[in-house]
Protein backbone atom coordinates (compact mmCIF):
# COMPACT_ATOMS: atom_id res chain seq x y z
CA UNK A 1 0.00 0.00 0.00
CA UNK A 2 1.30 3.45 -0.87
CA UNK A 3 -0.19 4.99 2.27
CA UNK A 4 -1.28 3.78 5.71
CA UNK A 5 -3.01 6.95 6.96
CA UNK A 6 -5.59 9.40 5.64
CA UNK A 7 -3.11 11.63 3.85
CA UNK A 8 -2.95 12.91 0.30
CA UNK A 9 -0.05 11.72 -1.81
CA UNK A 10 0.56 12.65 -5.41
CA UNK A 11 0.59 10.04 -8.15
CA UNK A 12 4.30 10.68 -8.70
CA UNK A 13 5.07 9.94 -5.04
CA UNK A 14 3.17 6.67 -5.22
CA UNK A 15 4.90 5.56 -8.42
CA UNK A 16 8.28 6.49 -6.93
CA UNK A 17 7.52 4.26 -3.94
CA UNK A 18 6.51 1.39 -6.24
CA UNK A 19 9.77 1.70 -8.18
CA UNK A 20 11.75 1.81 -4.95
CA UNK A 21 10.02 -1.33 -3.70
CA UNK A 22 10.74 -3.14 -6.98
CA UNK A 23 7.05 -3.93 -7.46
CA UNK A 24 6.05 -5.93 -10.52
CA UNK A 25 2.69 -4.14 -10.87
CA UNK A 26 1.35 -0.75 -9.86
CA UNK A 27 -2.42 -0.58 -9.30
CA UNK A 28 -4.05 2.73 -8.41
CA UNK A 29 -7.67 2.56 -7.20
CA UNK A 30 -9.58 5.79 -6.67
CA UNK A 31 -12.99 7.36 -7.19
CA UNK A 32 -13.40 10.27 -9.58
CA UNK A 33 -15.43 13.37 -8.77
CA UNK A 34 -19.08 12.69 -9.54
CA UNK A 35 -21.23 15.35 -11.21
CA UNK A 36 -24.46 13.36 -11.34
CA UNK A 37 -24.23 12.25 -14.97
CA UNK A 38 -20.96 10.34 -15.25
CA UNK A 39 -21.03 6.55 -15.47
CA UNK A 40 -18.78 3.63 -16.38
CA UNK A 41 -15.05 3.41 -15.76
CA UNK A 42 -11.76 4.42 -17.37
CA UNK A 43 -8.39 2.74 -17.82
CA UNK A 44 -5.00 4.41 -18.06
CA UNK A 45 -2.23 2.45 -19.76
CA UNK A 46 1.40 3.53 -19.65
CA UNK A 47 2.33 5.28 -22.91
CA UNK A 48 5.57 3.33 -23.19
CA UNK A 49 3.62 0.28 -24.37
CA UNK A 50 3.78 -0.54 -28.05
CA UNK A 51 0.70 -0.52 -30.27
CA UNK A 52 0.69 -4.32 -30.37
CA UNK A 53 0.77 -4.52 -26.54
CA UNK A 54 -2.13 -2.09 -26.31
CA UNK A 55 -4.08 -4.12 -28.86
CA UNK A 56 -3.45 -7.31 -26.87
CA UNK A 57 -4.56 -5.64 -23.64
CA UNK A 58 -7.67 -4.18 -25.26
CA UNK A 59 -8.61 -7.59 -26.69
CA UNK A 60 -8.16 -9.19 -23.28
CA UNK A 61 -10.19 -6.52 -21.47
CA UNK A 62 -13.00 -6.66 -24.05
CA UNK A 63 -13.19 -10.45 -23.78
CA UNK A 64 -13.40 -10.27 -19.97
CA UNK A 65 -16.20 -7.68 -20.23
CA UNK A 66 -18.15 -9.80 -22.70
CA UNK A 67 -17.81 -12.87 -20.47
CA UNK A 68 -19.06 -10.87 -17.47
CA UNK A 69 -22.06 -9.66 -19.46
CA UNK A 70 -22.80 -13.26 -20.49
CA UNK A 71 -22.63 -14.49 -16.89
CA UNK A 72 -24.86 -11.64 -15.72
CA UNK A 73 -27.42 -12.31 -18.47
CA UNK A 74 -27.43 -16.02 -17.61
CA UNK A 75 -28.01 -15.33 -13.91
CA UNK A 76 -30.85 -12.93 -14.73
CA UNK A 77 -32.35 -15.46 -17.19
CA UNK A 78 -32.37 -12.87 -19.97
CA UNK A 79 -34.06 -13.56 -23.28
CA UNK A 80 -32.10 -14.05 -26.50
CA UNK A 81 -33.03 -14.42 -30.14
CA UNK A 82 -33.36 -17.99 -31.35
CA UNK A 83 -34.07 -16.98 -34.96
CA UNK A 84 -32.62 -14.04 -36.89
CA UNK A 85 -32.55 -13.06 -40.56
CA UNK A 86 -29.72 -10.84 -41.75
CA UNK A 87 -28.29 -9.60 -45.03
CA UNK A 88 -25.74 -12.41 -45.17
CA UNK A 89 -27.27 -15.27 -43.22
CA UNK A 90 -30.27 -16.87 -41.55
CA UNK A 91 -29.43 -17.97 -38.03
CA UNK A 92 -31.52 -20.32 -35.95
CA UNK A 93 -30.75 -22.46 -32.93
CA UNK A 94 -30.61 -26.20 -33.40
CA UNK A 95 -28.57 -29.12 -32.13
CA UNK A 96 -25.22 -29.56 -33.87
CA UNK A 97 -22.49 -32.16 -33.60
CA UNK A 98 -19.14 -30.78 -32.34
CA UNK A 99 -17.32 -33.79 -33.82
CA UNK A 100 -18.83 -33.17 -37.26
CA UNK A 101 -17.91 -29.48 -37.04
CA UNK A 102 -14.34 -30.46 -36.19
CA UNK A 103 -14.12 -32.89 -39.11
CA UNK A 104 -15.44 -30.26 -41.53
CA UNK A 105 -12.88 -27.74 -40.25
CA UNK A 106 -10.08 -30.29 -40.64
CA UNK A 107 -11.12 -31.10 -44.21
CA UNK A 108 -11.74 -27.54 -45.43
CA UNK A 109 -11.00 -24.42 -43.33
CA UNK A 110 -14.10 -22.20 -42.94
CA UNK A 111 -16.62 -25.02 -43.51
CA UNK A 112 -16.70 -25.68 -39.76
CA UNK A 113 -17.87 -22.07 -39.27
CA UNK A 114 -20.46 -22.42 -42.03
CA UNK A 115 -21.76 -25.52 -40.24
CA UNK A 116 -22.77 -23.34 -37.26
CA UNK A 117 -24.06 -20.50 -39.49
CA UNK A 118 -21.16 -18.10 -38.86
CA UNK A 119 -20.95 -16.85 -42.43
CA UNK A 120 -18.89 -13.70 -41.85
CA UNK A 121 -16.26 -15.56 -39.82
CA UNK A 122 -16.25 -18.34 -42.41
CA UNK A 123 -15.58 -15.78 -45.16
CA UNK A 124 -12.77 -14.25 -43.10
CA UNK A 125 -11.22 -17.70 -42.52
CA UNK A 126 -11.47 -18.70 -46.17
CA UNK A 127 -9.96 -15.45 -47.47
CA UNK A 128 -6.98 -15.55 -45.12
CA UNK A 129 -6.41 -19.24 -45.78
CA UNK A 130 -6.20 -18.45 -49.49
CA UNK A 131 -3.79 -15.56 -48.79
CA UNK A 132 -1.48 -17.71 -46.65
CA UNK A 133 -1.48 -20.62 -49.12
CA UNK A 134 -0.88 -18.34 -52.12
CA UNK A 135 1.95 -16.28 -50.62
CA UNK A 136 3.70 -19.28 -49.08
CA UNK A 137 3.56 -21.23 -52.38
CA UNK A 138 2.44 -24.16 -50.29
CA UNK A 139 0.67 -26.03 -53.10
CA UNK A 140 3.67 -25.70 -55.42
CA UNK A 141 5.95 -27.03 -52.69
CA UNK A 142 3.62 -29.98 -52.12
CA UNK A 143 3.62 -30.82 -55.85
CA UNK A 144 7.43 -30.80 -55.99
CA UNK A 145 7.56 -32.87 -52.80
CA UNK A 146 5.16 -35.48 -54.20
CA UNK A 147 7.29 -35.73 -57.35
CA UNK A 148 10.33 -36.37 -55.17
CA UNK A 149 12.13 -33.07 -55.86
CA UNK A 150 12.88 -32.00 -52.29
CA UNK A 151 15.35 -29.25 -53.24
CA UNK A 152 12.83 -27.41 -55.45
CA UNK A 153 10.15 -27.90 -52.80
CA UNK A 154 12.35 -26.18 -50.20
CA UNK A 155 13.38 -23.47 -52.64
CA UNK A 156 9.86 -22.49 -53.69
CA UNK A 157 8.33 -22.57 -50.18
CA UNK A 158 8.22 -19.20 -48.41
CA UNK A 159 8.80 -20.19 -44.78
CA UNK A 160 7.70 -16.84 -43.36
CA UNK A 161 4.22 -17.10 -44.87
CA UNK A 162 4.06 -20.85 -44.33
CA UNK A 163 4.50 -20.50 -40.55
CA UNK A 164 1.19 -18.61 -40.38
CA UNK A 165 -0.72 -21.65 -41.63
CA UNK A 166 -0.42 -24.12 -38.67
CA UNK A 167 -1.59 -21.67 -35.98
CA UNK A 168 -4.39 -20.31 -38.18
CA UNK A 169 -5.48 -23.79 -39.30
CA UNK A 170 -5.63 -25.32 -35.82
CA UNK A 171 -7.30 -22.24 -34.35
CA UNK A 172 -9.99 -22.56 -37.03
CA UNK A 173 -10.57 -26.17 -35.93
CA UNK A 174 -10.68 -25.19 -32.25
CA UNK A 175 -13.08 -22.31 -32.96
CA UNK A 176 -15.43 -24.60 -34.90
CA UNK A 177 -15.57 -27.07 -32.03
CA UNK A 178 -16.06 -24.51 -29.24
CA UNK A 179 -18.64 -22.55 -31.26
CA UNK A 180 -20.69 -25.70 -31.77
CA UNK A 181 -20.53 -26.57 -28.06
CA UNK A 182 -21.65 -23.06 -27.06
CA UNK A 183 -24.39 -23.14 -29.71
CA UNK A 184 -25.71 -26.38 -28.19
CA UNK A 185 -25.74 -24.76 -24.74
CA UNK A 186 -27.86 -21.91 -26.08
CA UNK A 187 -30.16 -24.44 -27.75
CA UNK A 188 -30.68 -26.28 -24.46
CA UNK A 189 -31.34 -23.01 -22.63
CA UNK A 190 -33.87 -21.98 -25.27
CA UNK A 191 -35.65 -25.33 -25.08
CA UNK A 192 -35.78 -25.10 -21.28
CA UNK A 193 -37.25 -21.60 -21.44
CA UNK A 194 -39.75 -22.63 -24.12
CA UNK A 195 -41.04 -25.56 -22.09
CA UNK A 196 -41.21 -23.49 -18.93
CA UNK A 197 -43.04 -20.53 -20.51
CA UNK A 198 -45.48 -22.54 -22.68
CA UNK A 199 -46.24 -25.69 -20.71
CA UNK A 200 -45.36 -25.21 -17.05
CA UNK A 201 -47.91 -23.64 -14.74
CA UNK A 202 -46.58 -20.41 -13.24
CA UNK A 203 -47.59 -21.56 -9.76
CA UNK A 204 -45.59 -24.78 -9.97
CA UNK A 205 -42.56 -24.96 -7.72
CA UNK A 206 -40.29 -28.00 -7.47
CA UNK A 207 -38.90 -28.14 -3.95
CA UNK A 208 -35.66 -29.81 -2.96
CA UNK A 209 -37.00 -32.23 -0.33
CA UNK A 210 -35.07 -35.26 -1.50
CA UNK A 211 -34.48 -37.47 -4.48
CA UNK A 212 -37.48 -38.05 -6.76
CA UNK A 213 -37.69 -41.62 -8.02
CA UNK A 214 -41.13 -41.70 -9.62
CA UNK A 215 -42.99 -39.10 -11.60
CA UNK A 216 -46.26 -39.04 -13.54
CA UNK A 217 -46.80 -36.37 -16.17
CA UNK A 218 -50.28 -35.45 -17.40
CA UNK A 219 -49.97 -32.96 -20.25
CA UNK A 220 -52.61 -30.90 -22.03
CA UNK A 221 -50.54 -30.91 -25.21
CA UNK A 222 -50.12 -33.73 -27.73
CA UNK A 223 -47.02 -35.86 -27.97
CA UNK A 224 -44.06 -33.95 -29.42
CA UNK A 225 -40.28 -33.80 -29.40
CA UNK A 226 -40.48 -31.21 -26.63
CA UNK A 227 -42.08 -33.80 -24.34
CA UNK A 228 -39.38 -36.30 -25.26
CA UNK A 229 -36.66 -33.75 -24.49
CA UNK A 230 -38.26 -33.02 -21.11
CA UNK A 231 -38.45 -36.71 -20.26
CA UNK A 232 -34.86 -37.28 -21.40
CA UNK A 233 -33.64 -34.48 -19.15
CA UNK A 234 -35.56 -35.93 -16.19
CA UNK A 235 -33.93 -39.30 -16.84
CA UNK A 236 -30.51 -37.62 -16.86
CA UNK A 237 -31.31 -36.29 -13.38
CA UNK A 238 -31.77 -39.87 -12.13
CA UNK A 239 -35.58 -40.17 -12.39
CA UNK A 240 -36.06 -43.49 -14.15
CA UNK A 241 -39.70 -44.45 -13.50
CA UNK A 242 -41.62 -41.89 -15.59
CA UNK A 243 -45.21 -42.22 -16.81
CA UNK A 244 -46.14 -39.69 -19.54
CA UNK A 245 -49.77 -39.51 -20.69
CA UNK A 246 -50.41 -36.89 -23.40
CA UNK A 247 -54.10 -35.97 -23.56
CA UNK A 248 -55.00 -36.42 -27.22
CA UNK A 249 -58.80 -36.12 -26.95
CA UNK A 250 -59.31 -32.49 -26.09
CA UNK A 251 -62.52 -30.52 -26.24
CA UNK A 252 -62.74 -27.05 -27.69
CA UNK A 253 -62.99 -25.61 -24.19
CA UNK A 254 -59.81 -27.44 -23.16
CA UNK A 255 -58.00 -26.10 -26.23
CA UNK A 256 -58.74 -22.55 -25.13
CA UNK A 257 -57.10 -23.11 -21.77
CA UNK A 258 -53.49 -22.17 -21.28
CA UNK A 259 -51.16 -25.09 -21.85
CA UNK A 260 -49.49 -26.37 -18.73
CA UNK A 261 -47.59 -29.30 -17.27
CA UNK A 262 -49.01 -30.74 -14.08
CA UNK A 263 -46.66 -32.90 -12.09
CA UNK A 264 -48.51 -35.21 -9.73
CA UNK A 265 -47.80 -38.12 -7.46
CA UNK A 266 -44.25 -37.16 -6.66
CA UNK A 267 -42.94 -40.04 -4.59
CA UNK A 268 -40.02 -38.76 -2.58
CA UNK A 269 -37.60 -41.22 -1.10
CA UNK A 270 -36.57 -40.58 2.52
Amino acid sequence: MSRTADITRSLKERTDDANAWGADYFLSIHVNAFNGSAHGYEDYIHNSLSDSSRAIWDSYRTTVDINNIYLLAKKEDSRFNSFTIGNFEINYLDKRSPILATLWAIAIPSVGQIYVHRIILASFTLIWTAIFVYNSHFLEAVIYLVNGDLSKSNAVLDAQWFLYIPSFYFFSIYDSYTSTVENNKLFEDEQRKFLKSHYQDYTFKLTNTGKVNNMQIFATFEHSTYLELAIAELEEQGITNILALPLKNRTEERKKESCSIIFTNLMVSP
